[in-house]
This record gives structure tokens, C-alpha cells and sequence, in this order.
């Protein structure tokens, strides 16, 4: 019994992680593709401010903090978003950037109620 309640818990501690690491992901994805459409390098052509995206505001810059530093930053703000507590330290900056998260919001209370469940199951 307690073999499974454990492998069961692991189950849902990896589920968890795999959800917040593709939310980071696909996140950044969206970053990247903002960059490419409206960056840095098309307002400086036209002497326009930059523009405030997420990488921007944050200072994660293609050429530089696309390593491990913006990682731990995106799976912390992707965790902070699909547990809805928003602790407001990072947070999404774009219009883009804001539909996609709310979008992403619903889809987390929808895996938080699954998580529950098996949490439930597992006390049971």
C-alpha cells in the first residue's frame, strides 16, 4: 500500500512538473515570435521606444539570459500562473502576451482539478 500511495504521488509530482515546464516552453515560444515580429530590432530602425514584452521588461535578451536564468524564470512564472497565485513579480507584459496566459489560466484550473482528483484518490 504504501508503495503505491508513493509511486502514485510521483505521478502526480512529475505531472505537475511537465506541465509548468511546456507551459514555460511553449511561453517562450511566443516570446520568440513577438521578437521576431515587433523586437527590439525593428523599433530601433524607426526610432520608435522599445516595445514591452516579457523578455524586454525582464531583461531576458536573445543574445544573452536564454540559457538556465530564463528558464528557472519561466517555469517560476508558468508555476506562479497555473496555481493562479500570481504572486505579481513576473507577469505578462504584451497584449499577446495576456491572451495567451488567460487561455493558459483555464487550461490550469482544468489540470489542478485533475491533480486534486488524484491527490483524492491517493487519500483514499
Amino acid at each position: 500500500m504504501a508503495i503505491s500511495f508513493t509511486l502514485k504521488f510521483i505521478e502526480v509530482i512529475i505531472i505537475i512538473i511537465c506541465v509548468c515546464y511546456y507551459f514555460a516552453m511553449a511561453f517562450k515560444i511566443l516570446c520568440e515570435i513577438q521578437n521576431e515580429l515587433f523586437g527590439w530590432d525593428n523599433f530601433n530602425e524607426e526610432g520608435l521606444d522599445e516595445p514591452e514584452h516579457f523578455t524586454n521588461f525582464y531583461g531576458i535578451s536573445p543574445e544573452g539570459r536564454w540559457g538556465m536564468d530564463a528558464m528557472i524564470i519561466l517555469c517560476y512564472f508558468s508555476f506562479t500562473s497555473l496555481t493562479t497565485v500570481g504572486f505579481g513579480d513576473y507577469n505578462p507584459r504584451s497584449e499577446f502576451e495576456r491572451i495567451f496566459c488567460a487561455m493558459i489560466l483555464l487550461f490550469g484550473v482544468a489540470i489542478f482539478s485533475y491533480i486534486m482528483g488524484n491527490f483524492i484518490e491517493i487519500l483514499e
